[in-house]
């Protein structure tokens, strides 16, 4: 996990977060490669402003756009409400967020109304210049679809794999995944889970409830799941 060290003196005109965002999705992290790549290219582009300097570095690994809870970017509006940053940098719009309503309203209300200088690089758009005020809604809106069609197409590839027979996701207690002749990944029994799960069944139908099957599983140190 990166860890940020706060600049203790920043003297420049503007006193920039540098904000990177990489979220869960295998496609997301394919197309935007690692953390430390977009933290290090928004850096540099910070380096060659002769008026800007870094204040702190902020991280989000593995968060979606489509929200913002997101710690890295809650402390760094935290930094920008008590006046301790006026620029934020990002590679492009959206690693700031994928929901159109709520990253317009940042862009367009939020950070004007803390004087606050926001700037997407690949994108060319930086607050402080007036020319590209029509770009940001078409630029968002196209950042909200790609996210919707990401979950499409996430979601229709995990029912095919359902509908094929091929697990998906994490595998229920008893049972493990194995890759099969075909290459192909494929759900089988677990033994050793499944004989707990069993006896755990007989004792229920001997009569036993859950705490007394509880006790028993505990005082022989069984794990658990």
């Amino acid at each position: 996990e990166m860890q940020s060290k706060t600049l203790q003196t920043v003297k420049a005109k503007y006193r920039a977060a540098v904000y990177a965002r990489l979220s869960s999705e295998k496609e997301e992290t394919l197309e935007r490669g690692t953390i430390d790549n977009q933290v290090d290219f928004v850096r540099d582009y910070v380096k060659k402003q002769e008026d800007m300097e870094i204040y702190d570095i902020y991280v989000d690994d593995s968060f979606t756009g489509t929200n913002f809870e997101r710690p890295g970017f809650t402390r760094m509006m935290a930094d920008m409400r008590a006046g301790r940053i006026n620029t934020i940098v990002v590679k492009d719009l959206s690693r700031l967020g994928r929901d159109y309503l709520e990253t317009g309203n940042l862009i367009e209300r939020v950070f004007p109304m803390y004087e606050l200088r926001f700037i997407a690089v690949l994108d060319g758009y930086d607050s402080s210049k007036s020319s590209v005020e029509l770009m940001i809604p078409v630029t968002n809106i196209a950042n909200a679809l790609y996210a919707v069609d990401i979950s499409k197409k996430i979601c229709s590839s995990k029912q095919e794999k359902m509908d094929r027979g091929i697990p998906v996701g994490i595998m229920p207690y008893g049972y493990k995944a194995v890759i099969g002749e075909d290459h192909v990944r494929q759900m089988v029994i677990d033994e050793e889970p499944a004989g707990i799960i069993r006896r755990i069944y007989n004792y229920y139908l001997e009569g036993k409830k859950a705490a007394e099957i509880a006790n028993i599983l505990n005082a022989e140190k069984v794990p658990t799941p």
